[in-house]
């Protein structure tokens, strides 16, 4: 196949690897453009890898692509990239994640903790096995929201009168309450956390881990508080715990 390139006809087997994937590239979306026509043959496409040398936007474009040739064709990607599979839909997609320890190969499909998994950062860390903000975002808020409606539940059970229970309402929004359901969980409440105090003032105050790398993500203008990483893995594995126990 020959590729004009401002000017200059080669052999595309000549161009750099990123021309021949923005070449391949191209071809995919230009035949899912026409796959959909009636009395189409069905493919199987096996591609492996198909982000490399692309920007994420091309990713998304391409991805895109692929979506549209599904429609009529089996299509079989292994990747790499998070920005390929960001596009995870359940209904009529699959995911099967390989790994390999020395000559031993095992594969599973575990991305389900939330109704609405698998999340971006789910499958960062299941898929590449990497500890996101974002995946502790959801795991910290699936974990709050539920203990806030079973609280609420048995309070609106309970015979306690309106004003009572429009405190105890409130009290559920407040941080120290979750803080003390965690610590329930197994947590321990032995992280100091300086706050920024609305007179601009600092107190301290001790949380537990997931509710101090909360707080720092959240208040990123606060720069008296640090966390690191094998502290992010380390609440992000108890959280996860929490959840499937």
């Amino acid at each position: 196949m020959l590729l004009t390139d401002n000017g200059v006809t080669t052999e595309v087997s000549n161009k750099g690897t990123g021309m021949q994937r923005a070449l391949a590239m191209s071809i995919i979306q230009v035949y899912s453009e026409i796959t959909n026509a009636e009395n189409s043959k069905q493919l199987f496409f096996f591609v492996d890898e198909p982000e490399t040398f692309l920007h994420p936007l091309a990713q998304d474009k391409l991805i895109e692509a692929f979506e549209k040739i599904s429609k009529n064709s089996q299509v079989f990607i292994t990747t790499h990239s998070p920005y390929l599979l960001k596009k995870y839909k359940s209904s009529n997609h699959f995911i099967k994640i390989f790994s390999s320890t020395g000559n031993k190969v095992t594969h599973g499909n575990a991305m389900n903790l939330f109704p609405f998994s698998p999340t971006w950062g789910e499958i960062n860390y299941y898929a590449f096995g990497v500890c996101s903000v974002e995946f502790h975002n959801e795991l910290f808020g699936y974990l709050q929201e539920k203990y806030n409606r079973t609280q609420l539940e048995k309070l609106l059970e309970s015979d306690t009168p309106g004003n009572q229970l429009r405190k105890k309402i409130n009290k559920l929004t407040n941080e120290n309450a979750f803080d003390e359901y965690l610590v329930e969980k197994g947590f321990a409440q032995n992280i100091k956390y300086i706050r920024i105090q609305s007179d601009g003032k600092t107190c301290e105050q001790m949380k537990t881990l997931p509710m101090f790398i909360r707080n720092i993500i959240h208040h990123p203008e606060n720069e008296h508080n640090k966390y690191i990483e094998e502290q992010l893995a380390q609440s992000t594995r108890k959280m996860i715990e929490i959840i499937t126990n």
